[in-house]
């Protein structure tokens, strides 16, 4: 049976990298030093996927999303005992469909020359001239998606393209700085870790922030979702998305939450970098409006938030709530 999973573990990046190497290195004389790159490396923002038939991987790919608008293919490829087979194709219209859940617009690629003809049959047209990348010619092709607007809900867009991937997608790995932020339902190793670290800046109970993150990791729905900056193996900053920061306005969500960074990383505009990480997450999702609730009345303002109105939590204690708005691609 024919199947396609995101690459999750060292193993089967492993995988990616001895097929990649089987077909391009062995096969093509592609020197190694130019196959295997920096964007192979965990935390890239570059999504990698393998191709089984049954327990074997078979072929494997690359994604980067630019802009969260155009998909890039890359390292795309299957081993020569299943070549011609169906799984080219079966790939390719798992591509489309993984990017349609995205509502990326439009899928880009270099390929080679002498595969120009199958990318044709998938519907792809050539949009350059030829040109000479590792010893081979290649042409430009790219394809419009275009997505139907029944698939344009949150519900659609969660159910293809989160049930398929890590996402530790584009949006995932645009740093400015030198750290890595990640979200839990990518790493949800680090659940554990996360839970306790909010536990301990937030004092909400630890076992509310482990449901939430178990939440997101089992669920197919958009939020909650949790994410962490990391300086090596150390949580500096974080914050998470959930439905109602307990507060009296439940028409106002989902709500951004838990905004913290560590004493000796602040003014360095970590927080602004993380709140901008979770408004292209969620605006990936078509979630382009997040509310946030808090008692600071000039930080947020410089990140792109906008005071709304006064909130009330259970005990009457007024707060204030902001909102921010993606601006649609």
């Amino acid at each position: 049976m024919k199947m396609i999973i995101p690459v999750m573990t060292d193993a089967d990046r492993e995988k990616c990298f001895a097929i990649r190497k089987q077909c391009f290195v062995i096969e093509e004389n592609v020197p190694e030093s130019l196959e295997i790159d920096e964007y192979d490396r965990p935390g890239s923002g570059y999504e990698h996927f393998l191709v089984f038939e049954d327990n074997v991987a078979v072929g494997t790919f690359r994604l980067h999303f630019n802009n969260n608008v155009v998909a890039i293919l890359q390292r795309f490829c299957m081993l020569s005992e299943y070549r011609r087979q169906g799984y080219g194709r079966y790939a390719m219209d798992f591509l489309e469909g993984y990017c349609m859940g995205k509502g990326i617009k439009k899928i880009r690629f270099d390929a080679q020359c002498t595969a120009v003809e199958f990318y044709l049959e998938c519907g792809y047209e050539v949009v350059s001239d030829e040109f000479v990348e590792a010893g081979m010619k290649h042409v430009k092709m790219q394809k419009k998606i275009n997505i139907p607007e029944e698939v344009l809900t949150p519900e659609n867009i969660k159910n293809v393209a989160d049930s398929l991937s890590d996402t530790n997608d584009e949006i995932g790995s645009e740093k400015k700085s030198a750290y890595e932020i990640v979200r839990v339902t990518d790493r949800p190793e680090l659940k554990g870790k996360m839970a306790e670290w909010f536990h301990e800046k937030w004092g909400i109970p630890l076992e509310a922030y482990v449901e939430s993150m178990d939440d997101a990791i089992r669920s197919k729905m958009i939020y909650p979702q949790w994410y962490a900056m990391l300086d090596g193996d150390k949580f500096i900053a974080g914050a998470g998305v959930i439905e109602n920061d307990f507060h009296d306005r439940p028409d106002l969500t989902p709500n951004v939450c838990a905004v913290y960074t560590e004493p000796e990383y602040r003014n360095k505009g970590l927080a602004g970098e993380v709140l901008d990480y979770i408004c292209k997450d969620m605006a990936a999702a078509r979630i382009n409006t997040l509310y946030l609730v808090t008692n600071h009345t000039s930080f947020y303002e410089q990140y792109g938030w906008e005071y709304m109105c006064p909130v009330h939590d259970d005990d009457g204690t007024e707060s204030r709530m902001y909102i921010h708005k993606m601006e649609e691609e």
